[in-house]
This record gives C-alpha cells, sequence and structure tokens, in this order.
C-alpha cells in the first residue's frame, strides 16, 4: 500500500504490507528531513504555485498565509512547554505554510489581465534587451500608465509584448526607453495547428498576456525617468564584449558559436549549425548553464589559489570575490535559469562550507536554490529551461557516484575520459524523457561528443574569457597573436568533430515522440530503478522493469490505435491552403509550404511523428484510392467529400453526393458565384489564407444566406470527420 504521510520529521515514503506478519508497516524507506531540511517546503511550495495555476482558488490566499504563519508560531511554542503534544498539527502547518505562500506569490503573474481593453493610450518603458528582427522590432515592455487621453493615464501593472515597424529617423531603442502610443492591445492566442507551439503558455509563464503592433507612426519614443542604469550597462557591455569575437576571429561559424557558448547570444547562429549541434547531442554547451558557471568558477578559484594565504580574513575575501565574478559572468551571459541555479548553488556551498564551516548536502542546496529562484519568479516552475536544469543537477548527482564505480580503471588518463562519459550518461537518464516530449528527438552521438566536448569546451570558455580579459586591459598583441589562434584553433576542431560525427551512420538521430501518459510511465519505471539501486533489492529492480516493459506495450498499443483512425485537418497557413491527410502510415498532403515557413514546418512534422508517418504522397494532378480521391475541383476522404469553390465547374457537375466541405481560399474564392441551394448542407469553410477584408465580407454573405461554416483564421486548424 502506497502512502505519502508526514511523521514528526520524517517523510514517509511509502510502506509494504508483509505477509509473513500482521503488521501492515514492516518494510518502510524513510528520508530523514533533518538532512534535507529544505525539501518539505520547497514541495510546498511547488505544490502552492501549481494549485494557482491550474485553479482559481476563491479565497484570500495572502491572509490565509499570514494565518497559518501566525498559527505555526502559536503551536510552536505550544508544543516547547506541553512536551511535543502538538508535534502533529504542527508538521501538518508546515506542510500548509508554504502551500498558501505559493499560491499567495503566484497570484501577481495574472496581474497582465488586469489591463483594461477599452483604453487605447498606453505608456510603458522597455524592461528586457531589444531584439531586431528584419521587418521589425521586438520589444517587452511594463506598462506605467493607461487611459483613454494623456492627462488621464492611470498607474497599471503588466508586461505586454509589442512589435515596432521602424520609422524612417529610427534610432536603435535600449533598456529603459519610454514609449507611448495610441492603439488596442490583444490577447495572446493559443496555437492555431495541432500540436503547434503553445506561445501564449510560454509567454503567460513570463507574466506576458498581451500585445500588439505598432507602426511608425503610431507611437512615440519619450525621455525616460526609469533609465534602469544597470541594465543599460550591462546590454551596451555585452554588445562591445560580442564585438571582440568579430574583430579577432575569422570563420563565420567560430564567430556564432563563441558568441552562444561564451556570452550565451545565439544571433549568429544558423539553422544548419544548430541542427548540427542538436543531432550531435551537443546543444546543452551553446545553451550557457552549469557546465559553464562550473568551468568559470574553477578558472577563478584556480587562479586566486597562486596567492596561498593562511589568514581567514583573506580567504573570506577570495571566496567573496569568486561569488561576485561568478554572479557577474551570470549577467553578462543572460541570466538564464541554469545560470542563476548553478551561480546560487556556488555562492550556497561556499557560505555554508567556508563561511558557516558546515557539512552541506547538494539536494538541500538544491532545494534552497529553487526556493529562492521560485520566490523570486514563481512560474519560473513552467518553464522547460528551469525543469531541465534541475533535472540535470539531480540525475548527474544520483546517478555519477554509481556510474563511477562501473567504468572505474586503474589507468588515470583513461579514467579522465571516463568520467565525461559517465555525468553525460548521469545526466541524460532524467533529463531524456522530458527532452524527447518537447524536442521529439534523440540522439545516441552524445556517447561519443562526451569525450571530446568537455574539454573542447573548457578550452573555449576559457581562452574566450582571457579574450575579452585581454581586450579590457588593451592587450592587442597578445590578443591577436597568441590567444585569438588558439580560440581559433579550439572552436574549428569542435566544429569539425561534430562534423565528423554528424555523418557517421549507427549514430544518426531518431525522431520519435511522447505523450504525457509515456512520460509518467517512464518516469516511475526510473524513480523504482533509483529505489533499486539505494536499497540494493532485486524485487525494485524487478519492479523497474515492469513498467518499462508496459511502456512499450502501451506504445504498440497507442499506435494501432492510431493507425485504426484516418485523420485530414485543413490547417492554418497565411500563405495558401494546405490540407494533410493521414492514412496509417502513409500521410497525403495537398498545398505547398514556403521554405521560410520553418514554425508550420515543425508543427506538421510532429503531428506525422503522432501519427507514425512513414510515407508522404503530393496530390498534385488527380489519383484514386480506396481511401482518397482527388479530381479538381473534388476531394473525397473516406466517406467525406470536400470541394474548392470553383463556381463554373460546380455548376456543371450533377451532385451524385453532398458536398460535406466546401472551402474558399485566396486561389480558389468565388463563393458568391456559387448558387446557396447548393450548399444548404454543406459547411463553408473559409481558409487562414483570405485577406482580413475579404473574410469579413464572406462572414457577412454566408449570415445573410443562413449557412454553416467555419473559419480557420479564427478558430485554428480544422479537423475533417471521416
Amino acid at each position: 500500500m502506497l502512502s505519502f504521510l508526514p511523521i514528526n520529521n520524517k517523510l514517509l515514503i511509502f510502506s509494504i504490507k508483509s505477509k509473513k506478519s500482521k503488521s501492515t508497516l514492516t518494510q518502510t524507506i524513510v528520508i530523514n528531513l533533518y538532512q534535507i531540511p529544505l525539501l518539505r517546503p520547497t514541495i510546498s511550495l511547488i505544490f502552492g504555485i501549481a494549485l494557482s495555476k491550474f485553479f482559481t482558488l476563491p479565497i484570500p490566499t495572502f491572509y490565509a498565509f499570514s494565518f497559518f504563519l501566525i498559527l505555526a508560531l502559536i503551536l510552536h511554542s505550544l508544543n516547547t512547554f506541553c512536551k511535543n503534544k502538538f508535534a502533529y498539527p504542527l508538521n501538518i502547518i508546515f506542510w500548509l505554510l508554504p502551500i498558501s505562500l505559493g499560491i499567495s506569490i503566484s497570484e501577481g503573474m495574472s496581474h497582465g489581465n488586469q489591463l483594461h481593453a477599452q483604453d487605447k493610450l498606453y505608456s510603458l518603458v522597455i524592461v528586457e534587451e531589444v531584439e531586431e528582427k528584419k521587418k521589425s522590432i521586438k520589444v517587452i515592455a511594463r506598462v506605467l500608465g493607461q487611459g483613454s487621453t494623456v492627462d488621464s493615464l492611470t498607474e497599471e501593472n503588466g508586461n505586454v509584448l509589442i512589435y515596432l515597424e521602424r520609422k524612417n529617423n529610427y534610432q536603435p531603442l535600449e533598456l529603459g526607453d519610454s514609449l507611448i502610443f495610441y492603439s488596442d492591445l490583444r490577447q495572446i492566442t493559443g496555437p492555431k495547428n495541432p500540436n503547434g507551439f503553445d506561445f501564449k503558455n510560454f509567454m503567460s509563464n513570463k507574466g506576458i498576456f498581451h500585445q500588439t503592433y505598432l507602426k511608425k507612426d503610431a507611437y512615440e519614443i519619450l525621455p525616460s525617468k526609469n533609465k534602469q542604469d544597470w541594465k543599460r550597462w550591462i546590454a551596451k557591455r555585452q554588445r562591445s564584449l560580442l564585438e571582440v569575437f568579430e574583430k579577432y576571429l575569422i570563420e563565420e561559424e567560430n564567430i556564432a558559436v563563441a558568441k552562444a557558448m561564451i556570452l550565451g547570444n545565439k544571433e549568429n547562429m544558423t539553422e544548419e549549425l544548430s541542427h548540427r549541434f542538436a543531432v550531435t547531442g551537443s546543444m546543452h554547451i551553446l545553451a550557457v548553464s552549469g557546465m559553464h558557471v562550473g568551468i568559470v568558477s574553477m578558472m577563478i578559484l584556480g587562479f586566486l589559489n597562486l596567492f596561498k594565504t593562511r589568514k581567514s580574513q583573506l580567504k573570506i575575501f577570495k571566496g567573496i570575490t569568486s561569488i561576485f565574478l561568478i554572479w557577474l559572468f551570470a549577467l553578462f551571459t543572460g541570466a538564464g535559469p541554469a545560470v542563476i541555479r548553478a551561480s546560487m548553488m556556488f555562492s550556497l556551498f561556499f557560505i555554508a562550507k567556508f563561511l558557516l564551516k558546515r557539512d552541506v548536502s547538494v539536494y538541500n542546496i538544491l532545494c534552497a536554490s529553487a526556493f529562492i529562484m521560485l520566490l523570486s519568479e514563481p512560474y519560473q516552475l513552467f518553464q522547460l529551461g528551469f525543469r531541465l536544469s534541475f533535472l540535470a543537477v539531480i540525475s548527474i548527482v544520483y546517478f555519477y557516484p554509481h556510474l563511477k564505480k562501473l567504468l572505474l580503471t586503474p589507468y588515470p588518463i583513461l579514467n579522465t575520459f571516463t568520467s565525461c562519459l559517465n555525468v553525460s550518461i548521469a545526466a541524460q537518464l532524467l533529463v531524456f524523457p522530458i527532452s524527447i516530449y518537447y524536442f521529439n528527438m534523440f540522439s545516441p552521438a552524445f556517447l561519443l561528443t562526451s569525450l571530446f566536448v568537455t574539454f573542447a569546451a573548457t578550452a573555449i570558455l576559457g581562452l574566450g574569457l582571457l579574450l575579452l580579459a585581454g581586450q579590457t586591459l588593451s592587450l592587442n598583441d597578445l590578443c591577436e597573436n597568441l590567444i585569438a589562434p588558439l580560440l581559433e584553433g579550439s572552436l574549428e576542431f569542435l566544429n569539425q568533430s561534430l562534423r565528423f560525427t554528424e555523418n557517421i551512420q549507427f549514430l544518426q538521430f531518431f525522431e520519435c515522440h511522447l505523450d504525457s501518459t509515456q512520460i509518467c510511465i517512464l518516469y516511475f519505471g526510473i524513480l523504482c530503478f533509483m529505489v533499486s539501486i539505494s536499497l540494493k533489492k532485486k524485487a525494485y529492480l524487478i519492479y523497474s522493469c515492469s513498467i518499462f516493459l508496459s511502456f512499450f506495450i502501451y506504445t504498440e498499443y497507442q499506435k494501432s490505435n492510431t493507425y485504426s483512425q484516418s485523420v485530414a485537418y485543413i490547417y492554418h497557413q497565411k500563405q495558401q491552403a494546405y490540407l494533410e491527410f493521414y492514412d496509417r502510415e502513409t500521410c497525403y498532403t495537398l498545398g505547398s509550404i514556403p521554405e521560410d515557413n520553418l514554425f508550420f514546418k515543425k508543427e506538421l512534422k510532429k503531428t506525422r511523428l503522432i501519427q507514425h508517418t512513414k510515407k508522404k504522397i503530393e496530390i498534385k494532378d488527380s489519383i484514386t484510392s480506396n481511401a482518397i480521391e482527388y479530381a479538381e475541383p473534388f476531394l473525397r476522404i473516406g466517406d467525406s467529400l470536400l470541394a474548392f469553390a470553383q463556381a463554373e465547374k460546380l455548376k456543371n457537375y450533377s451532385f451524385k453526393k453532398k458536398i460535406d466541405f466546401l472551402l474558399v481560399n485566396s486561389e480558389w474564392d468565388q463563393l458568391e458565384k456559387i448558387e446557396p441551394q447548393i450548399l444548404n448542407e454543406t459547411t463553408i469553410v473559409l481558409d487562414a489564407s483570405l485577406s482580413y477584408a475579404r473574410e469579413k465580407k464572406l462572414r457577412k454573405w454566408i449570415a445573410k444566406e443562413g449557412l454553416k461554416s467555419y473559419n480557420i483564421k479564427t478558430n485554428g486548424a480544422m479537423l475533417l470527420e471521416i
């Protein structure tokens, strides 16, 4: 029987009923909360944030938190004088207190919904670095005030996403600049296609719920009193540091990789280059993460250890200097979740070990880091970077010691390489299910690349930071003649090695899809495997293998269930109409996709993976089979008949079967010329390729004639009933 109960200062994970004894709690696995005191409040805080995200609670949670806090203090006082008689209720309060805190701090994330739709005049300040695009400027700004006129502006809270058309006399925008504009804000919408990227959820986790597009004459840049000088200084300094790599490095690919690895800037990364890192399992070194912070911290400590001293004051000064430099590196690289987590862990470890002189648990430091990060920004919990970062560290800390014992050799040099392999394997064990879920691919090439990527990354990061320091100190000759050539060589070695690995046939990446049920089964199996390692019990290993077997059975069931149901979609695509019909292993396509529409291609790719598509057939002229039949302007899919709005061809056709769907798009748009009585039982589908003016006109005509319709532009892709 499974249970999850607090018992005094211990957490009972589960218990097993024994056949040989009448006692229920005969064999238990217990984690002592004294060893990880922050585990309980962190779990409770996470639970509270999740409750706030998915449920609207009627109670005023701030008052609930205050009530639980006062009650905890009272019970703690009574417990001291009454010899632990109130221990059990006190334990319950200690669970409820962080839960109410998590709900309370999360409620502020919905402040963007407080913006009033009727007010069209807004005053804002830019709060994140401006992103220059080909045709527009992407800005994230905080609303300072809104109203109907300048004099009636009222103070408001909420961040918005804005795309600006460039002005003729455009001067680059910076952090802290103020904007004023007169326009409507619209809610950020969810995905329009099945399995599409949920941009609405992505932005809501950052506290952004509204967006707008402004033409060049619709906004003004104003002198700002909210300059955010420190952020502006960091942004300018980062830009000048990026120019150092353009000055000293030659190859464009090397410049792009140096910018991404050392300063976290990916603006020069091409699709081909990003794909190479992804398929070789090396994408993690491009995103500045805990590995980078670890390398930098070792470099800093190694340099400071050259100045040996026995005085405790100087040791503390060296430690504080190390912490300062680590956080400075984190700020210059964009301060992502993985960097903040690693920097915080480094700081907490140093403070506990060297200032407080206490033994520290890595798990406790992880809990402390997560607790602090979630207090400052609770919806980080739902951001992929946050979850991947903590899962990777937990996986390494738990599995690496066991893998190290398995692959230990008597040769120190060989152990150095096997250690890199062990770390890579350990990190993947908890990360790979969620990675496949979001990225739909897995690359076994990491087994090879892990042997050289860590060394290359260390060399590149070290030489890159030396190059930046040398340029700052005006050591131009040293930079040009020594550091830059070494950095270029290291980058070239990395790129060539990955290019070679990419072409190895048996290490080719494979695409796959996991749904939420498969993810849960996998993690439950991994959890049983971890328990079997800790307890050294074969029974849990058998449980784990049984769970993994059930995973494969469920996967095959899902595949057979998918093949038993044919599915067709008319997709949301602005350029032209596009349809796909999935019949067992075959995908029939009608229409074309522009080469630069990468997001739409990714959406289709995921849907085809879910449908287990192995063969694709383009419908061009005419086609006839049991599943599908095409003869312009008609397309039969199963028992459903789809027609295109070509009035002349429909006029001369004798209908043996009613038209189920009539598609009107930018290419076939003659709806008004078709006799309405023909369309009495037909659903008219307005494609997303229609202009807004034409779509509005057609909607009025359809309403006037009393016909059924479906608007892809507003409702998203249409699933055809087959």
